[in-house]
């Protein structure tokens, strides 16, 4: 994901979390769009870490 695809999702993710609440807990379809859209951000933030750590810990070809 591009940085600016990523700050996109989060801003979609926030949007849905604020109706969430705006709802005071009833709008349960925010609720499971604002859960999607954490996932999808937790995945990508997994996968930057990982990609952070391989660079950091380079493989021998031996």
């Amino acid at each position: 994901m591009k940085p600016r695809e990523f700050f996109e999702a989060v801003a979609k993710m926030r949007e849905h979390q604020r109706a969430y609440f705006r709802s005071n807990g009833r709008d349960k379809q925010e609720l499971r769009y604002s859960k999607e859209m954490e996932a999808v951000i937790d995945r990508e933030i997994a996968r930057v870490r990982l990609l952070e750590k391989e660079r950091m810990q380079p493989r021998l070809n031996l």
